[in-house]
């Protein structure tokens, strides 16, 4: 994470992508300006107005000058997604797994098979071996 910021530190995008960076928050802030309008907040659909105008003039006539923005926005960003994936997997692995283990115990199913048997002299698992007995040979393509 600290080498992407430190990248991005020194980093001056092409024109190209401030461009379409300025046109994106413009049409957000646009967007929001609206929704407040039809809100009935006057007031602050000129802020977000405004603003809106400011991201359209800079996107169109100097998007250099939103390098610094941009740059700033990226490392948002990456707090931002960082934080989301941390979110996003914690709840994936808390629903499927949680939820698949609560259905194996319920219905008694052990797949790793890792019940105790005092009785058993071993726990080893014999299987078959697949190809031929080369030795040494088999081990060099184990998948």
């Amino acid at each position: 994470m600290e080498i992407k910021s430190k990248e991005l530190a020194n980093k001056i995008e092409s024109p190209k992508v401030l461009r379409s960076f300025g046109i994106l928050m413009g049409s957000v802030f646009s967007i929001v300006s609206i929704v407040l309008f039809l809100k009935g907040a006057k007031w602050w659909v000129c802020g977000f107005g405004s603003i809106a105008l400011i991201f359209f003039g800079l996107a169109f006539f100097a998007p250099l000058f939103l390098n610094t923005f941009h740059r700033k926005w990226m490392r948002f960003a990456e707090v931002l997604g960082a934080f989301n994936m941390k979110l996003i997997l914690g709840f994936v692995y808390m629903t499927c797994f949680s939820l698949l283990g609560l259905i194996f115990k319920i219905i008694g199913k052990d797949p790793m098979k890792r019940k105790l048997d005092p009785k058993a002299e071993s726990y080893w698992v014999d299987h078959e071996i697949v190809g031929s007995d080369d030795g040494l040979k088999r081990y060099e393509r184990q998948y």
